[in-house]
């Protein structure tokens, strides 16, 4: 019997720390603030492509979200457009200092983000044919896009003449940060 209990003890740590280890997001206290950032890590999305133009872009997109609690919490309701939407691109050449419009489409229903903010963060030379640019486009939505993109099965994003599809793991992360909407 002991040896029962054992073996069910150690399948049940096993479990636990496989789920620990798929949590997608983050909360992380500000003492000086009196503030929790809540934030999935990086997720990659799928292959990139253009609406216009020929060839292949060479573009590789990260996704991100998160949003701010007051108190050292787990979760919290943010209130009106304050949860952060970050679009992560690593590309030969900017990409999007111009292209900015964001519009989803989560299950065939299309929602327009508008115009994303853009940050250029880094260039890192790679030859003497070019460079890659690491590009943020960060998009403010509400707590019901996130509940739909937590909640979808499909999630196409058109970023100005780009197109992906969000990865398994990009929507996994969506229904990780929901669980942190209290």
């Amino acid at each position: 019997m002991a040896m029962n209990r054992r073996t069910i003890c150690t399948w049940l740590f096993i479990l636990l720390a496989t789920v620990a280890s798929l949590a997608q997001t983050t909360t992380q206290f500000d003492k000086f603030k009196n503030q929790t950032f809540v934030k999935t890590k990086q997720t990659q999305a799928g292959s990139v492509a253009y609406t216009e133009g020929n060839g292949k872009p060479q573009v590789s997109i990260g996704v991100a979200v998160g949003f701010i609690c007051d108190g050292q919490v787990d979760g919290c309701k943010p209130t009106g457009r304050n949860i952060e939407l970050m679009f992560l691109a690593d590309s030969a050449g900017m990409r999007f200092d111009k292209l900015r419009d964001v519009i989803l489409l989560i299950d065939g229903k299309a929602h327009s983000l508008g115009k994303a903010s853009w940050d250029y963060v880094s260039r890192t030379d790679i030859d003497a044919d070019g460079d890659i640019v690491d590009e943020s486009l960060d998009s403010s939505i509400d707590m019901n896009l996130l509940t739909a993109l937590a909640k979808a099965k499909v999630v196409e994003v058109q970023i100005g003449i780009y197109q992906f599809t969000l990865s398994d793991d990009n929507l996994a992360a969506f229904r990780d940060i929901a669980t942190h909407l209290k």
